[in-house]
Protein backbone atom coordinates (compact mmCIF):
# COMPACT_ATOMS: atom_id res chain seq x y z
CA UNK A 1 0.00 0.00 0.00
CA UNK A 2 1.42 3.39 -0.94
CA UNK A 3 2.36 5.59 2.04
CA UNK A 4 0.36 8.63 3.09
CA UNK A 5 -2.76 8.21 1.09
CA UNK A 6 -4.61 10.06 3.72
CA UNK A 7 -8.02 9.39 3.92
CA UNK A 8 -5.61 6.49 -31.02
CA UNK A 9 -6.30 6.27 -33.96
CA UNK A 10 -7.54 3.67 -36.44
CA UNK A 11 -7.85 0.38 -34.62
CA UNK A 12 -6.81 1.83 -31.24
CA UNK A 13 -4.22 -0.92 -31.03
CA UNK A 14 -2.08 1.20 -28.70
CA UNK A 15 -4.96 1.61 -26.30
CA UNK A 16 -5.28 -2.14 -25.93
CA UNK A 17 -1.69 -2.75 -24.91
CA UNK A 18 -0.02 -3.57 -28.21
CA UNK A 19 -3.02 -5.65 -29.28
CA UNK A 20 -2.91 -8.29 -26.63
CA UNK A 21 -1.36 -10.41 -23.97
CA UNK A 22 1.99 -11.92 -24.85
CA UNK A 23 3.05 -9.40 -27.52
CA UNK A 24 6.58 -8.32 -26.49
CA UNK A 25 8.66 -5.44 -27.78
CA UNK A 26 10.71 -2.54 -26.43
CA UNK A 27 9.32 -0.84 -23.34
CA UNK A 28 10.57 1.75 -20.84
CA UNK A 29 10.43 1.42 -17.06
CA UNK A 30 11.26 4.57 -15.09
CA UNK A 31 11.81 4.04 -11.37
CA UNK A 32 11.14 7.30 -9.56
CA UNK A 33 13.54 8.44 -6.82
CA UNK A 34 12.92 7.05 -3.33
CA UNK A 35 9.79 8.43 -1.65
CA UNK A 36 8.33 9.92 -4.84
CA UNK A 37 4.93 8.31 -5.51
CA UNK A 38 3.05 9.07 -8.72
CA UNK A 39 -0.75 9.26 -8.59
CA UNK A 40 -2.02 10.36 -12.04
CA UNK A 41 -1.07 10.50 -15.72
CA UNK A 42 -1.77 12.80 -18.64
CA UNK A 43 -3.78 11.41 -21.56
CA UNK A 44 -0.80 9.82 -23.31
CA UNK A 45 1.22 9.15 -20.16
CA UNK A 46 4.04 11.53 -21.05
CA UNK A 47 3.48 13.63 -17.91
CA UNK A 48 2.67 12.46 -14.39
CA UNK A 49 2.06 13.98 -10.99
CA UNK A 50 2.29 12.74 -7.43
CA UNK A 51 3.61 13.47 -3.92
CA UNK A 52 6.99 13.38 -2.22
CA UNK A 53 6.48 11.44 1.00
CA UNK A 54 7.53 13.44 4.06
CA UNK A 55 6.68 17.01 3.16
CA UNK A 56 3.83 15.64 1.00
CA UNK A 57 4.83 18.12 -1.72
CA UNK A 58 3.40 17.61 -5.23
CA UNK A 59 5.70 17.00 -8.18
CA UNK A 60 5.57 16.83 -11.98
CA UNK A 61 7.36 14.07 -13.91
CA UNK A 62 8.21 13.84 -17.59
CA UNK A 63 10.66 11.68 -19.49
CA UNK A 64 12.66 14.76 -20.50
CA UNK A 65 12.91 16.44 -17.09
CA UNK A 66 12.39 13.66 -14.56
CA UNK A 67 10.74 14.70 -11.29
CA UNK A 68 10.35 18.39 -10.41
CA UNK A 69 8.88 19.53 -7.10
CA UNK A 70 6.28 22.25 -7.65
CA UNK A 71 5.55 23.44 -4.11
CA UNK A 72 2.17 23.44 -2.43
CA UNK A 73 3.12 21.07 0.39
CA UNK A 74 1.10 21.60 3.58
CA UNK A 75 2.40 19.07 6.09
CA UNK A 76 5.48 21.02 7.16
CA UNK A 77 3.52 24.30 7.29
CA UNK A 78 0.33 23.47 9.18
CA UNK A 79 0.89 19.84 10.18
CA UNK A 80 -1.86 18.32 8.03
CA UNK A 81 -2.04 16.88 4.51
CA UNK A 82 -4.72 15.13 2.48
CA UNK A 83 -5.90 14.22 -0.98
CA UNK A 84 -4.06 13.20 -4.13
CA UNK A 85 -2.50 15.31 -6.89
CA UNK A 86 -4.20 14.80 -10.27
CA UNK A 87 -3.30 16.06 -13.74
CA UNK A 88 -5.21 17.24 -16.81
CA UNK A 89 -5.14 15.27 -20.05
CA UNK A 90 -2.79 17.79 -21.66
CA UNK A 91 -0.44 17.73 -18.67
CA UNK A 92 -0.55 21.48 -17.98
CA UNK A 93 -2.72 21.68 -14.84
CA UNK A 94 -2.39 19.84 -11.53
CA UNK A 95 -4.91 19.79 -8.70
CA UNK A 96 -3.99 19.16 -5.08
CA UNK A 97 -4.72 20.17 -1.49
CA UNK A 98 -2.73 23.33 -0.73
CA UNK A 99 -2.53 26.25 1.72
CA UNK A 100 -5.33 28.78 1.48
CA UNK A 101 -4.66 32.49 0.89
CA UNK A 102 -4.43 33.16 4.65
CA UNK A 103 -1.62 30.62 5.03
CA UNK A 104 -3.51 28.86 7.80
CA UNK A 105 -5.79 26.23 6.27
CA UNK A 106 -5.63 23.36 3.83
CA UNK A 107 -7.97 23.73 0.85
CA UNK A 108 -8.50 22.78 -2.80
CA UNK A 109 -6.24 24.36 -5.43
CA UNK A 110 -4.61 23.98 -8.82
CA UNK A 111 -1.13 24.53 -10.28
CA UNK A 112 -0.73 26.12 -13.70
CA UNK A 113 1.93 28.32 -15.33
CA UNK A 114 4.32 27.62 -12.47
CA UNK A 115 2.05 28.87 -9.68
CA UNK A 116 -0.58 27.59 -7.25
CA UNK A 117 -4.10 29.00 -6.93
CA UNK A 118 -6.40 28.20 -4.00
CA UNK A 119 -10.05 28.03 -5.03
CA UNK A 120 -12.16 27.60 -1.89
CA UNK A 121 -11.44 30.20 0.76
CA UNK A 122 -12.31 30.75 4.39
CA UNK A 123 -15.91 31.83 4.81
CA UNK A 124 -17.21 30.27 1.59
CA UNK A 125 -20.99 29.90 2.12
CA UNK A 126 -21.92 26.49 3.48
CA UNK A 127 -18.38 25.59 4.52
CA UNK A 128 -16.55 25.43 7.82
CA UNK A 129 -13.06 24.52 9.03
CA UNK A 130 -12.12 21.32 10.83
CA UNK A 131 -8.68 20.06 11.81
CA UNK A 132 -7.01 23.03 10.10
CA UNK A 133 -8.63 22.46 6.76
CA UNK A 134 -11.51 23.74 4.67
CA UNK A 135 -11.56 20.72 2.38
CA UNK A 136 -9.27 18.66 0.17
CA UNK A 137 -8.77 17.80 -3.51
CA UNK A 138 -8.99 14.21 -4.76
CA UNK A 139 -9.90 14.54 -8.46
CA UNK A 140 -9.43 16.64 -11.60
CA UNK A 141 -11.46 16.47 -14.81
CA UNK A 142 -9.62 15.52 -17.98
CA UNK A 143 -10.02 19.03 -19.40
CA UNK A 144 -8.47 20.43 -16.22
CA UNK A 145 -11.39 22.75 -15.53
CA UNK A 146 -13.07 21.02 -12.58
CA UNK A 147 -11.57 19.98 -9.24
CA UNK A 148 -13.32 17.38 -7.09
CA UNK A 149 -13.10 16.28 -3.46
CA UNK A 150 -14.97 17.57 -0.43
CA UNK A 151 -15.40 20.56 1.86
CA UNK A 152 -16.34 20.49 5.51
CA UNK A 153 -19.97 21.46 5.94
CA UNK A 154 -21.29 24.27 8.09
CA UNK A 155 -24.43 24.44 10.24
CA UNK A 156 -26.25 21.13 10.52
CA UNK A 157 -23.58 19.60 8.26
CA UNK A 158 -20.72 20.61 10.56
CA UNK A 159 -18.28 17.75 11.00
CA UNK A 160 -19.42 16.07 7.78
CA UNK A 161 -17.47 15.95 4.53
CA UNK A 162 -19.67 17.36 1.75
CA UNK A 163 -18.82 16.03 -1.76
CA UNK A 164 -17.95 18.98 -3.94
CA UNK A 165 -16.64 20.21 -7.25
CA UNK A 166 -15.21 23.57 -8.25
CA UNK A 167 -14.66 25.25 -11.61
CA UNK A 168 -14.12 28.84 -12.68
CA UNK A 169 -17.52 28.75 -14.38
CA UNK A 170 -19.60 27.32 -11.55
CA UNK A 171 -17.62 28.15 -8.45
CA UNK A 172 -18.04 25.71 -5.56
CA UNK A 173 -20.83 23.16 -6.12
CA UNK A 174 -21.89 21.00 -3.18
CA UNK A 175 -23.26 17.70 -4.43
CA UNK A 176 -26.26 15.85 -3.03
CA UNK A 177 -25.55 13.96 0.18
CA UNK A 178 -27.87 12.33 2.71
CA UNK A 179 -28.39 14.43 5.87
CA UNK A 180 -25.78 13.71 8.50
CA UNK A 181 -23.58 11.66 6.14
CA UNK A 182 -20.11 12.28 4.74
CA UNK A 183 -19.09 11.66 1.14
CA UNK A 184 -16.21 12.39 -1.23
CA UNK A 185 -15.51 12.75 -4.96
CA UNK A 186 -12.54 10.57 -5.96
CA UNK A 187 -12.56 10.92 -9.77
CA UNK A 188 -14.12 13.03 -12.55
CA UNK A 189 -14.78 12.41 -16.22
CA UNK A 190 -13.46 14.60 -19.05
CA UNK A 191 -15.71 17.63 -18.56
CA UNK A 192 -16.47 17.20 -14.84
CA UNK A 193 -20.14 16.42 -15.40
CA UNK A 194 -19.85 12.98 -13.81
CA UNK A 195 -18.27 12.56 -10.38
CA UNK A 196 -17.60 9.24 -8.68
CA UNK A 197 -16.60 8.34 -5.15
CA UNK A 198 -18.37 7.22 -1.98
CA UNK A 199 -21.05 8.18 0.52
CA UNK A 200 -21.50 6.80 4.01
CA UNK A 201 -24.21 4.43 5.11
CA UNK A 202 -25.89 5.20 8.48
CA UNK A 203 -23.23 3.02 10.18
CA UNK A 204 -20.38 4.92 8.49
CA UNK A 205 -19.47 2.30 5.88
CA UNK A 206 -18.54 3.84 2.53
CA UNK A 207 -20.73 2.96 -0.46
CA UNK A 208 -19.96 3.26 -4.21
CA UNK A 209 -21.64 6.45 -5.43
CA UNK A 210 -21.91 8.36 -8.71
CA UNK A 211 -23.19 11.90 -9.20
CA UNK A 212 -24.22 11.84 -12.88
CA UNK A 213 -25.02 15.36 -14.08
CA UNK A 214 -25.76 16.21 -10.46
CA UNK A 215 -28.06 13.24 -9.83
CA UNK A 216 -26.81 10.94 -7.08
CA UNK A 217 -26.82 7.21 -7.85
CA UNK A 218 -25.88 4.48 -5.41
CA UNK A 219 -23.99 1.58 -7.00
CA UNK A 220 -23.89 -1.86 -5.36
CA UNK A 221 -25.29 -1.16 -1.86
CA UNK A 222 -23.53 -3.50 0.57
CA UNK A 223 -22.33 -4.01 4.14
CA UNK A 224 -18.64 -3.19 3.67
CA UNK A 225 -16.39 -0.18 3.12
CA UNK A 226 -16.34 0.17 -0.68
CA UNK A 227 -16.36 2.94 -3.26
CA UNK A 228 -15.66 4.18 -6.78
CA UNK A 229 -12.04 5.03 -7.59
CA UNK A 230 -11.91 5.84 -11.32
CA UNK A 231 -13.96 6.82 -14.35
CA UNK A 232 -13.30 7.16 -18.09
CA UNK A 233 -13.68 10.36 -20.10
CA UNK A 234 -17.28 9.73 -21.14
CA UNK A 235 -18.33 8.77 -17.61
CA UNK A 236 -19.84 5.54 -18.90
CA UNK A 237 -17.31 3.21 -17.24
CA UNK A 238 -16.64 3.40 -13.52
CA UNK A 239 -14.25 1.24 -11.49
CA UNK A 240 -13.76 0.60 -7.80
CA UNK A 241 -14.78 -2.16 -5.45
CA UNK A 242 -17.92 -3.81 -4.13
CA UNK A 243 -18.80 -6.66 -1.77
CA UNK A 244 -19.03 -10.35 -2.66
CA UNK A 245 -21.48 -11.81 -0.14
CA UNK A 246 -20.69 -15.46 -0.88
CA UNK A 247 -17.07 -15.13 0.29
CA UNK A 248 -17.36 -11.96 2.36
CA UNK A 249 -14.60 -10.30 0.31
CA UNK A 250 -14.43 -6.84 -1.17
CA UNK A 251 -13.68 -7.32 -4.88
CA UNK A 252 -12.53 -5.14 -7.77
CA UNK A 253 -15.57 -4.05 -9.78
CA UNK A 254 -16.46 -2.46 -13.12
CA UNK A 255 -19.75 -0.63 -13.70
CA UNK A 256 -20.87 0.17 -17.27
CA UNK A 257 -23.64 2.63 -18.18
CA UNK A 258 -26.36 1.06 -20.37
CA UNK A 259 -28.31 4.27 -20.92
CA UNK A 260 -30.41 3.89 -17.78
CA UNK A 261 -28.21 2.41 -15.07
CA UNK A 262 -24.71 1.22 -14.31
CA UNK A 263 -24.41 -2.55 -14.79
CA UNK A 264 -22.07 -4.24 -12.33
CA UNK A 265 -19.28 -6.69 -13.18
CA UNK A 266 -17.44 -8.11 -10.20
CA UNK A 267 -13.91 -9.33 -10.94
CA UNK A 268 -12.37 -12.42 -9.32
CA UNK A 269 -9.65 -12.30 -6.69
CA UNK A 270 -6.19 -13.64 -7.43
CA UNK A 271 -5.63 -17.30 -6.52
CA UNK A 272 -4.63 -17.73 -2.89
CA UNK A 273 -6.64 -14.76 -1.61
CA UNK A 274 -8.39 -15.91 1.58
CA UNK A 275 -12.11 -15.55 2.09
CA UNK A 276 -13.13 -12.88 4.57
CA UNK A 277 -9.64 -11.38 4.97
CA UNK A 278 -8.51 -10.77 1.39
CA UNK A 279 -9.78 -7.99 -0.84
CA UNK A 280 -9.12 -6.13 -4.10
CA UNK A 281 -9.79 -2.73 -5.62
CA UNK A 282 -9.81 -1.40 -9.19
CA UNK A 283 -8.09 1.98 -9.22
CA UNK A 284 -8.17 3.14 -12.84
CA UNK A 285 -9.56 2.40 -16.32
CA UNK A 286 -8.46 3.31 -19.84
CA UNK A 287 -10.82 5.49 -21.85
CA UNK A 288 -12.08 2.64 -24.03
CA UNK A 289 -12.56 0.37 -21.03
CA UNK A 290 -10.18 -2.25 -22.39
CA UNK A 291 -7.79 -2.08 -19.42
CA UNK A 292 -8.55 -1.94 -15.70
CA UNK A 293 -5.79 -1.87 -13.07
CA UNK A 294 -5.65 -2.13 -9.31
CA UNK A 295 -4.41 -4.06 -6.29
CA UNK A 296 -5.13 -7.43 -4.64
CA UNK A 297 -4.50 -7.70 -0.89
CA UNK A 298 -4.11 -10.98 0.98
CA UNK A 299 -5.16 -9.61 4.38
CA UNK A 300 -7.22 -6.82 5.92
CA UNK A 301 -3.99 -4.88 6.51
CA UNK A 302 -3.46 -2.44 3.58
CA UNK A 303 0.29 -2.63 4.26
CA UNK A 304 0.35 -6.43 4.11
CA UNK A 305 1.16 -8.76 1.26
CA UNK A 306 -0.29 -7.58 -2.05
CA UNK A 307 -0.03 -7.95 -5.82
CA UNK A 308 -0.92 -5.61 -8.63
CA UNK A 309 -3.75 -6.67 -10.91
CA UNK A 310 -4.62 -6.01 -14.56
CA UNK A 311 -7.89 -6.92 -16.26
CA UNK A 312 -8.58 -7.02 -19.99
CA UNK A 313 -11.33 -8.82 -21.90
CA UNK A 314 -8.69 -11.05 -23.48
CA UNK A 315 -6.87 -12.02 -20.31
CA UNK A 316 -9.41 -11.65 -17.58
CA UNK A 317 -7.94 -10.61 -14.24
CA UNK A 318 -4.25 -11.51 -13.93
CA UNK A 319 -1.27 -10.78 -11.71
CA UNK A 320 0.27 -7.50 -12.88
CA UNK A 321 3.84 -8.81 -12.68
CA UNK A 322 2.93 -11.64 -15.05
CA UNK A 323 1.13 -9.25 -17.36
CA UNK A 324 3.96 -6.75 -17.60
CA UNK A 325 6.68 -9.36 -18.09
CA UNK A 326 4.60 -10.91 -20.90
CA UNK A 327 4.72 -7.51 -22.62
CA UNK A 328 8.51 -7.41 -22.50
CA UNK A 329 9.20 -5.56 -19.25
CA UNK A 330 12.13 -6.97 -17.29
CA UNK A 331 12.53 -6.56 -13.54
CA UNK A 332 15.37 -7.39 -11.18
CA UNK A 333 14.74 -10.37 -8.89
CA UNK A 334 14.24 -8.13 -5.85
CA UNK A 335 11.42 -6.13 -7.48
CA UNK A 336 7.82 -7.20 -6.95
CA UNK A 337 4.83 -5.22 -8.32
CA UNK A 338 2.43 -4.88 -5.39
CA UNK A 339 -0.14 -2.55 -6.95
CA UNK A 340 -1.07 -0.70 -10.12
CA UNK A 341 -2.30 2.76 -9.26
CA UNK A 342 -3.20 4.18 -12.69
CA UNK A 343 -3.38 3.56 -16.42
CA UNK A 344 -3.26 6.52 -18.81
CA UNK A 345 -6.49 7.20 -20.70
CA UNK A 346 -4.88 6.06 -23.98
CA UNK A 347 -3.75 2.81 -22.31
CA UNK A 348 -0.04 3.29 -23.07
CA UNK A 349 1.35 3.99 -19.61
CA UNK A 350 1.00 2.63 -16.07
CA UNK A 351 1.87 3.78 -12.57
CA UNK A 352 2.84 0.76 -10.47
CA UNK A 353 3.97 0.44 -6.87
CA UNK A 354 6.74 -2.04 -6.16
CA UNK A 355 8.49 -3.59 -3.17
CA UNK A 356 12.28 -3.89 -3.25
CA UNK A 357 13.23 -6.87 -1.08
CA UNK A 358 16.88 -5.78 -1.00
CA UNK A 359 16.29 -2.26 0.31
CA UNK A 360 13.01 -2.99 2.08
CA UNK A 361 11.48 0.08 0.44
CA UNK A 362 8.25 0.57 -1.46
CA UNK A 363 8.55 2.73 -4.57
CA UNK A 364 6.80 3.95 -7.70
CA UNK A 365 7.64 3.01 -11.29
CA UNK A 366 6.23 4.39 -14.55
CA UNK A 367 5.87 1.71 -17.22
CA UNK A 368 5.48 2.91 -20.81
CA UNK A 369 4.68 0.96 -23.95
CA UNK A 370 5.85 2.34 -27.31
CA UNK A 371 3.27 4.52 -28.99
CA UNK A 372 1.85 3.30 -32.26
CA UNK A 373 2.53 5.39 -35.35
CA UNK A 374 -0.45 7.66 -34.77
CA UNK A 375 -0.44 9.14 -38.28
CA UNK A 376 -0.69 5.71 -39.98
CA UNK A 377 -4.45 5.58 -39.69
CA UNK A 378 -5.00 2.72 -42.12
CA UNK A 379 -2.26 0.72 -40.42
CA UNK A 380 -0.48 -0.24 -43.66
CA UNK A 381 2.98 0.86 -42.51
CA UNK A 382 3.10 3.77 -44.97
CA UNK A 383 2.24 7.43 -44.54
CA UNK A 384 0.44 8.74 -47.59
CA UNK A 385 -2.71 10.42 -48.94
CA UNK A 386 -4.91 7.65 -47.57
CA UNK A 387 -3.90 8.48 -43.98
CA UNK A 388 -4.59 12.18 -44.55
CA UNK A 389 -7.98 11.31 -46.00
CA UNK A 390 -8.74 9.03 -43.06
CA UNK A 391 -7.86 11.77 -40.56
CA UNK A 392 -10.04 14.33 -42.34
CA UNK A 393 -12.96 11.92 -42.31
CA UNK A 394 -12.56 11.23 -38.58
CA UNK A 395 -12.14 14.94 -37.84
CA UNK A 396 -15.23 15.99 -39.79
CA UNK A 397 -17.35 13.35 -38.09
CA UNK A 398 -16.05 14.45 -34.67
CA UNK A 399 -14.76 10.94 -34.01
CA UNK A 400 -12.78 10.54 -30.79
CA UNK A 401 -9.93 8.99 -32.79
CA UNK A 402 -9.25 12.46 -34.25
CA UNK A 403 -9.06 14.06 -30.79
CA UNK A 404 -5.29 13.56 -30.66
CA UNK A 405 -4.68 15.57 -27.47
CA UNK A 406 -7.58 13.99 -25.60
CA UNK A 407 -9.19 17.25 -24.53
CA UNK A 408 -12.65 16.39 -25.83
CA UNK A 409 -12.56 19.13 -28.48
CA UNK A 410 -11.83 18.80 -32.20
CA UNK A 411 -9.83 21.87 -33.15
CA UNK A 412 -6.59 23.28 -34.60
CA UNK A 413 -4.50 21.53 -31.94
CA UNK A 414 -5.62 18.11 -33.16
CA UNK A 415 -4.84 19.06 -36.77
CA UNK A 416 -1.45 20.34 -35.65
CA UNK A 417 -0.76 17.13 -33.72
CA UNK A 418 -1.62 15.01 -36.78
CA UNK A 419 0.58 17.10 -39.07
CA UNK A 420 3.47 16.85 -36.62
CA UNK A 421 3.08 13.08 -36.36
CA UNK A 422 2.80 12.76 -40.15
CA UNK A 423 5.89 14.88 -40.78
CA UNK A 424 7.87 12.98 -38.14
CA UNK A 425 7.23 9.71 -39.97
CA UNK A 426 6.96 6.25 -38.44
CA UNK A 427 9.72 4.22 -36.82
Amino acid sequence: MRPLKLSTLGTVCAATIACGWGHAHAQTATFLPDFYFASDLSYDGTVATGNLVGPYEPFIWSEANGVELIGGGTLEVIGVAAGTPDISHDGTRVSASIIDETGSYLTLGYWENQQWNSVVELGEPGTATLDSNIGSAWALSGDGETIGGFVWGAGTNYGNAVPSTWSETTGLVMLDVDPGRSARVDALNLDGSIAVGWEERPDGAWQPTVWRHGVKMRLSPNEAFTGCEGVNSSGDIVVGYSFEVSTQNRVATIWRWDGNAYIEQKLPLLPGTPAFNGWAVANSVSDDGSIVVGSNYYSFNPGGTADGIVWTEETGLVNAMDYFTSLGFEFDDEIDIIGVYAVSPDGSTFIADYFNSRSGLVGSVILRLPRACVADLNDDGTLDFFDVSAFLGLYQSQDSAADLNGDGVHDFFDVSAFLSAYNAGCP
